[in-house]
């Protein structure tokens, strides 16, 4: 049986012309569902938020400060459990203390990130990490 991306030849008889059938591709299509509505608790009750919004967590004890543009909010939680929740490719550990998110990111050094204008330390043990998940664009 021919592979789905391999054309298949149709036996012309006397007078016919010889005819090719090229398989039809699907369209690419991200096969996963769209995330749940995102939900931070807060004085007030539950505010809803854009994942896209958050610029950081940063990690302090028993807390996770969740920051965005617009304010900063903490949550009586462990890093690691808030970056399963968030359950986000975006999200990336750049410290013990740090996730960042790698759409806000302006700026890679060698011992420091720039997001959204705000340095934060990059840590040696997740740099390897933090470039594998840039599309870098280099010359020599």
């Amino acid at each position: 049986m021919p592979d789905a991306n391999t054309a298949t030849l149709s036996h012309a008889t006397a007078g016919e012309p010889l005819v090719l059938h090229f398989p039809r591709r699907k369209p690419e299509v991200d096969d996963r569902p769209a995330p749940a509505p995102l939900f931070i608790r807060d004085r007030n009750g539950l505010q809803r938020m854009d994942r896209a919004a958050i610029r950081s967590l940063v990690a302090d004890g028993n807390y996770v400060e969740v920051h965005t543009a617009e304010r900063r909010y903490v949550l009586r939680n462990s890093l690691r459990e808030v970056v399963a929740q968030l359950d986000d490719p975006r999200f990336v550990q750049i410290n013990r203390n740090t996730v960042i998110n790698v759409e806000r990111l302006q700026r890679v050094d060698a011992d420091c990130v720039e997001v959204d204008d705000t340095s934060l330390t990059l840590s040696r043990n997740f740099r390897s990490a933090l470039l594998d998940r840039l599309n870098i664009l280099s010359g020599r």
